[in-house]
This record gives C-alpha cells, sequence and structure tokens, in this order.
C-alpha cells in the first residue's frame, strides 16, 4: 500500500502544496503504513483497517483518526480507477469512528479588543516579552517568524527548508540538531513570558485576521512568502489576503538581533 500511497499523494492533478503533500505523506507514515504499508493494497481487510483507526482513537486521536479514514479512502477512490484494487474496504467505515470533538477557539492576546491600535500594541508587547526572555536565538526567531507570516507552526519547517544553505533544518531541535524543533518549545517560550492560556502559536492567524486584514495592513514578511494551505474561504481569509493584497508595510515590527 505504500507505493500506492506516494502514487495517489503525488499524482499530477492534486493540485496541493509542496508543504501540504509533506503534511499528509508524514501522517501516513506515522499512523497508516506502519500497519498496512507492507500490505498489497487489494488485500486489506475491513477489520485490519479497523485495528489502525482503533489504535489511533485510543491514544485520544479521533481528529486524526477521521483524517486517517478520509485519507485511505482517497487512496481506494485512486486505486480502483488506476487498477490495482478493485474494491475499498475502508468505504463507509468512518461511521465507526467516535464524532469528532467540538473545536475550541484558540486563546489570542487581542481576544475581545476591539480598538485597531491597541490590537496591535498587545502583539508587539507579547514579542518584546518572549525577546526578553533566557533562551535559544532560533526559539525567539520561529516565533517571530510563525507572528509576521501567520502560517501554521507545522507549516514553518517545510516553507524555511530552501533557505537552509547546507543544513538540513531551519529551526532544529535543542537536544537533537536533526530533529524538528517542536511546537511544545514555542509553547513554552510564551508561557515564561507570562502568556499562559492568554495566547498560543496559532493566536497568531487569529491577530493577523483581525487586526490587519479589516484594516488592509500587512507586515512585509506576511505578503504571500509564505501562503497557507488554506482556501480562499477558510474561515481567516488569510490566504487570499495575502496572494492578493499587495501593498506592503510593516505593522507587528520588523525581525531583530535577539
Amino acid at each position: 500500500m505504500k507505493k500506492d500511497a506516494s502514487h495517489w499523494i503525488n499524482r499530477p492533478n492534486a493540485g496541493w502544496s509542496i508543504v501540504h503533500s509533506g503534511d499528509v505523506l508524514r501522517s501516513l507514515e506515522r499512523d497508516v503504513l506502519p500497519d498496512l504499508g507492507t500490505l498489497p493494497i487489494d488485500g486489506i481487510e475491513s477489520p485490519k483497517i479497523l485495528e489502525v483507526w482503533d489504535q489511533i482513537v485510543s491514544r485520544g486521536a479521533i481528529e486524526t483518526a477521521h483524517r486517517a479514514c478520509q485519507r485511505i479512502n482517497d487512496v481506494y477512490v485512486y486505486a480502483i480507477p488506476a487498477g490495482v484494487a478493485t474494491r475499498n474496504p475502508a468505504a463507509s467505515m468512518n461511521k465507526t469512528l467516535p464524532k469528532r470533538p467540538r473545536v475550541k477557539k484558540q486563546p489570542s492576546i487581542i481576544d475581545r479588543v476591539r480598538d485597531h491600535d491597541t490590537q496591535i500594541a498587545l502583539v508587539r508587547k507579547l514579542l518584546a516579552d518572549c525577546d526578553a526572555e533566557r533562551c535559544r536565538a532560533t526559539t525567539k526567531f520561529a516565533l517571530r517568524l510563525i507572528a509576521l507570516t501567520a502560517v501554521r507552526p507545522n507549516e514553518i519547517h517545510n516553507a524555511l527548508r530552501m533557505l537552509t544553505g547546507n543544513y538540513a533544518l531551519m529551526f532544529p531541535s535543542e537536544r537533537n540538531p536533526h530533529d524538528l524543533m517542536s511546537e511544545n518549545t514555542l509553547r513554552q517560550l510564551l508561557m515564561r513570558a507570562g502568556y499562559y492560556k492568554r495566547h498560543v502559536l496559532h493566536g497568531f492567524r487569529a491577530a493577523m485576521s483581525t487586526s490587519l486584514i479589516p484594516n488592509r495592513h500587512y507586515g512585509t514578511a506576511a505578503m504571500g512568502v509564505f501562503p497557507s494551505a488554506d482556501s480562499a474561504s477558510n474561515s481567516t481569509g488569510l490566504s487570499f489576503w495575502m496572494r492578493n493584497y499587495k501593498p506592503r508595510r510593516p505593522v507587528f515590527g520588523t525581525v531583530r538581533r535577539c
């Protein structure tokens, strides 16, 4: 199944960004392919797929289980017309999964603040407070880059590989330079700076959309350099504005030495 899943991800008409394709491949390699990857795609039975989903659900990752379900179905939807599979053992099995949990709002420092200038000042102060903390410069740079580009934390690693020269990673782990810096490292910086339960990494996306889009202001780094994989009709509209709105001027602040 691993080969067929790879063909599905890399099919010419997929229309996916490099970042999204990488995310899909990693999710399959983490949750699906360890159990199903070596099996012939036409020899996989429904009970085996159910075992995979049960393992994911057992660790509390219900949303991940639903995504895995959808992606296995999509692999078969591609494989059957391609002639490598004759049936879809995952069809309608999504009904066996628990219902998706209700999405919780990600806290942002600008929540319940209506004044535009105050919103910008709060984000600037947050970044200044994080800069004042004692930690590695790369951790501060990663946090500031997320703030200025509004990309999701898991997107930033792939987006910046082209800038690393001879190094594999732009933001490596402190413990292992061959691993990615974890989101928890960035969360810890926010917590140490006094923003526990007041602001999370995804809160920068809310800050960008609420503070900048309605007022047509953008930080220089945020103008389409690292566009999100979202559609133009998503809840924040960031991708649309990053790709289509041209004037650029700094709002949150500029990157400086840490």
